[in-house]
């Protein structure tokens, strides 16, 4: 939550792209994205700021659950692409992969941006 303050972040439609930064780096690194997202989960739904827009931050959590998955070299998919074509994992993740898993989390990001207007 220091992080927040830190960065003023007090709506979720500018918490998500972060929560986005939280997950990608870390699966990079080799950790689950399922791990960090339950991290975010669980800290995230005790606060107080965001106590209206549980719903939001699902979405956005789901979102970025799945661009992590495509773009880490460490997911099962990539890993089984790479052994395939005879390539590296961060071949696969991060030039071929990652081009799409952006283009997606932009459509999803958009759709909670307009679900969250209409709401």
């Amino acid at each position: 939550m220091a992080l927040l303050d830190a960065l003023n972040i007090t709506n979720v439609l500018l918490l998500v792209p972060l929560m986005l930064a939280l997950m990608v780096i870390p699966a990079l690194l080799g950790l689950h994205p399922v791990i960090t997202a339950t991290i975010l989960a669980i800290t995230l739904s005790d606060s107080p700021l965001f106590a209206d827009d549980h719903f939001f931050l699902s979405l956005g959590l789901l979102a970025n659950w799945m661009a992590t998955t495509l773009v880490s070299p460490f997911s099962g998919l990539n890993l089984l692409l790479a052994a395939l074509s005879r390539r590296s994992p961060f071949e696969i993740s991060l030039k071929h992969n990652a081009g799409f898993a952006l283009m997606l989390w932009i459509i999803c990001y958009a759709a909670i941006v307009v679900l969250y207007l209409l709401k």
